[in-house]
């Protein structure tokens, strides 16, 4: 693999995509597809497309998701846990143990999904049994 590709895919994992808020992604694929490109465009829908040889008699189209499973933080305690609600289609159980980034205007930390001791207290806000995020320490 070439090392410009690795960086570009490198760069991609690593940049936060959820449902609703891949500009910065999309932002990402569409510098990158750009000197490859013919034509690069963005819809109102924020799809991107890079046209490569458009008068060529055969097509093919390469497609792929530029989001990603997501949560939003709608509450934080006096013990500095998050509680949070997802964004995109996902099933609680497999979010338990999970390590994942949150992301602040100015930083980000790492931190993983745990459930409070007592397992059915829902917060005011939202329905089902609350989850929170909880700072890792260890790298």
């Amino acid at each position: 693999m070439r090392d410009a590709s690795l960086e570009f895919f490198q760069k991609l994992v690593a940049t936060p995509s959820p449902s609703g808020f891949e500009r910065p992604v999309a932002d990402l694929f569409r510098e990158y597809v750009r000197p490859f490109a013919h034509k690069v465009t963005t819809d109102v829908m924020g799809n991107v497309t890079a046209i490569i040889n458009p008068e060529a008699p055969m097509r093919f189209m390469y497609a792929g998701h530029m989001d990603e499973i997501g949560f939003i933080i709608h509450y934080i305690d006096e013990n500095g846990f998050l509680f949070f609600s997802t964004i995109g289609g996902t099933d609680v159980a497999t979010e338990i143990g999970q390590r994942v980034w949150v992301h602040v205007v100015c930083f980000r930390c790492r931190c993983a999904i745990c459930t409070p001791r007592r397992r059915f207290f829902a917060s005011t806000m939202c329905k089902r049994p609350s989850i929170w995020f909880a700072p890792i320490v260890d790298d």
